[in-house]
């Protein structure tokens, strides 16, 4: 078990504990049972919006628009990971994971983050490059932020799309500080 595990109970246990001298033990119960339920419904909502976005994703594919971002986003690629684009595998993976995120489809990206960091093991890349891909696609520009929409709609929004500027600016901003701090630091990592 790891330390989160071990952080997890100790705060239900004394959450328990609380519940059980300052008498409101119902309150807890009835908020567990109502959570849970919140929380399947959520999950039910979240699916649909990624169902729904991962068809749209398959329509851009037939229509080109994937290919059309590809394009876009090739040239940045190439420079950020200079080895790691030379070979086709790697390159192939590592463009599907940023279009997946661009697009808010982080669970469909994760396949492809992990086929390109094993990729970019196989071939012995700099812990450099893997760094950087791993930086960006933890941080991960978002055009389409599905999953933040989809938990807005759930809770109400009459416009749950409407942050997509807003998600854009700062999620690139994240992208740029995070790679900046990653380079800083390597820097220090190889004077050492």
């Amino acid at each position: 078990m790891n330390i989160l595990s071990y952080i997890l109970y100790f705060l239900l246990i004394i959450s328990f504990i609380a519940a059980v001298f300052t008498g409101n033990g119902g309150n807890v119960s009835s908020a567990v049972a109502s959570g849970s339920i919140d929380a399947v419904k959520l999950s039910i909502n979240i699916l649909a919006m990624m169902t729904f976005w991962s068809g749209i994703i398959r329509l851009a594919e037939k229509c080109g628009i994937t290919d059309f971002l590809n394009k876009i986003i090739s040239p940045f690629i190439k420079f950020l990971f200079p080895k790691a684009t030379k070979d086709d595998k790697c390159f192939g993976y590592i463009s599907v994971n940023f279009i997946s995120n661009m697009l808010g489809l982080a669970n469909a990206s994760t396949p492809a983050g992990i086929k390109a960091i094993t990729r970019m093991n196989d071939i012995n890349l700099s812990f450099k490059e893997k760094g950087r891909f791993i930086v960006i696609n933890c941080c991960s520009i978002q055009l389409i932020p599905t999953s933040v929409a989809a938990i807005r709609a759930n809770y109400g929004s009459l416009s749950p799309f409407d942050i997509i500027l807003p998600v854009f600016f700062t999620s690139f901003i994240t992208v740029i500080f995070a790679l900046m701090v990653f380079e800083v630091l390597n820097l220090k990592r190889e004077k050492k």
